[in-house]
């Protein structure tokens, strides 16, 4: 026996997913949020190289001004 369906549980289904009670916000703010989460890393990993760079280039300007106080 196969069970019909109501009027109103035809008209349930043509509404929109968010009317029928099916919340996808916290799937969306996950995905946000990872993606939020991959370019802080891109942009630390960025001002870490910046950063590394500029203490090489220091340390050899250092290693040069002591060689000519030498």
């Amino acid at each position: 026996m196969v069970a019909r369906q109501t009027s109103r549980e035809k008209a349930s289904m043509r509404r929109p997913r968010a009317a029928r009670g099916i919340d996808y916000s916290g799937v969306w703010r996950e995905a946000f949020e990872d993606e939020i989460e991959c370019k802080m890393d891109e942009l630390d990993t960025h001002i870490a190289q910046s950063l590394r760079s500029r203490l090489v280039r220091g340390a050899r300007a250092c290693e040069l001004l002591v060689d000519r106080a030498d």
